[in-house]
């Protein structure tokens, strides 16, 4: 909780822009919501969990108690040569040790002598008890326990799906900002042309302007068009792309139509990283990264997996013991010694000598544990690297940010200057569009320096595994 607590208050950067409560307002908070709830890799994702509890019930079916029976039996030219008939069940236990609960019977004219049982049959209980192999460790115990570690490592995958598709939708999102607002600036500057094309027709009309000005001044007006032709393009298409990530109920897939807004980057950037938070932030995600909990899981189940097939070199001895009935229902009494009179044992040992296929295994599972150490130290290299870049990069492009406000200023105030001395007859509109350009570049320059400012801020969130 606290790991939750710290990574919340230290890349909430969802609505950074706000200074508005419309409804009309989309941020990114409202996208995160839509995703979470609704994206069909979302529920993807929430399906990991319920597919590990389902793999842990069939690794527990491995220790359900089974019921069995056969029969066998054989005619001929009308005489029952022999029945042989067996039924009961058996119960696997943690321990690597088998009970078993029988009920035998058989009859026949030519019956095996073994075979002969008392009329009513007999009830047989007993054991059967590895002496080697699987007494500390068996496949069944190796599974489930593999299945448990599955489990947990389950909920990091999921961790690791909404990780991804929460920062490719951010980096969609501040496309869509930064088209938008691009966009919006054209708009401004379309209209001040038109504005300015008007103007110049009223001078002309005075016969305070050469009518060649109207020219360059309706030049300017397509100009301005063009552009913010493309730039509407431009946001369309982002947010079409940003649609990618919105769904609705029943799978259903929803348009972010033109009634939509991202909210406007005018504001300072409110939050810079600081050195000693990237410090916590990087012992946090060495620990606690869904790649790395995902290799630390790999690595414990490949040790699970080790266990078992260092176990397969011991030899196979099974020791089986059955306690027998005098007949069905009367098991004779404890001065009778039931355990050294009324019994049935047997002993079986198995052992490959050259054991090649056993070692293989088992070489091969120490060669997957050390690939998979060598991944984990390599992925937590990349993590740690990644975030000091993406730190960098966002300390740049902070400072950068505050730079080119006052640039943008500058060549604002060097526009305004020069429309005061055109209209004062000291100008040439040549230079006015020529200021004006300058501005635009700098406020689509000064838009372009933010969106990747936040952009580096979900880089981090996401390099060190927060965003979900």
């Amino acid at each position: 909780m606290k790991y939750k607590i710290l990574i919340f208050s230290i890349f909430l950067y969802n609505g950074l822009f706000s200074q508005t409560s419309q409804d009309s307002v989309f941020d990114l908070e409202k996208l995160y919501d839509a995703i979470r709830m609704y994206h069909p890799i979302a529920k993807q994702a929430a399906l990991i969990p319920e597919s590990a509890k389902a793999n842990m019930m069939r690794a527990r079916g491995a220790f359900d108690p089974f019921f069995y029976t056969y029969a066998d039996q054989k005619k001929y030219k009308g005489k029952n040569y022999y029945s042989l008939a067996e039924g009961g069940f058996k119960m696997p236990t943690w321990w690597g040790i088998e009970g078993k609960v029988a009920y035998e019977n058989s009859g026949g004219d030519f019956l095996n002598g073994e075979n002969t049982l008392p009329p009513n049959g007999l009830v047989v209980a007993g054991v059967t008890v590895p002496l080697a192999q699987g007494l500390l460790i068996d496949q069944r115990r190796t599974i489930l326990k593999q299945a448990e570690v599955f489990q947990k490592s389950a909920e990091w995958e999921q961790i690791e799906m909404m990780n991804d598709l929460l920062y490719y939708a951010a980096v969609q999102y501040w496309m869509w900002v930064q088209a938008y607002n691009n966009a919006f600036i054209l708009q401004n500057t379309y209209r001040n042309s038109y504005t300015r094309f008007l103007q110049v027709k009223e001078y002309v009309r005075l016969g305070d302007r050469a009518a060649i000005d109207t020219v360059e001044a309706f030049l300017q007006v397509q100009t301005r068009q063009y552009e913010l032709n493309e730039t509407l393009l431009e946001e369309q298409n982002a947010r079409v792309l940003l649609s990618n990530f919105i769904w609705g109920e029943n799978n259903t897939p929803l348009e972010l139509t033109e009634k939509w807004k991202p909210e406007l980057p005018t504001q300072d950037m409110a939050y810079l990283p600081k050195i000693d938070s990237l410090q916590m932030l990087k012992n946090i995600a060495a620990e606690f990264h869904p790649a790395v909990q995902l290799y630390q899981f790999k690595i414990k189940q490949l040790d699970l997996e080790r266990a078992w097939k260092q176990e397969k070199l011991k030899p196979k001895v099974n020791l089986t013991y059955n306690i027998l009935t005098q007949e069905v229902g009367k098991f004779p009494p404890i001065y009778a010694n039931t355990f050294t009179q009324n019994f049935k044992w047997g002993l079986s040992v198995g052992f490959p000598i050259l054991l090649r296929n056993e070692r293989g295994d088992l070489q091969m599972t120490k060669i997957k544990m050390a690939d998979a150490r060598y991944g984990l130290t390599q992925k937590s290299r990349e993590i740690e690297n990644k975030m000091q870049a993406y730190y960098n990069e966002s300390q740049n492009l902070y400072n950068q940010s505050v730079l080119y406000k006052d640039i943008n200023g500058n060549y604002l105030r060097l526009l305004q200057a020069e429309e005061i001395r055109f209209r004062e007859g000291e100008s040439s509109l040549f230079l006015i569009n020529s200021r004006e350009t300058k501005w635009i570049e700098a406020q689509s320059k000064l838009l372009e320096v933010r969106c990747k400012y936040y952009k580096s801020l979900a880089s981090l969130a996401y390099t060190a595994g927060s965003l979900r």
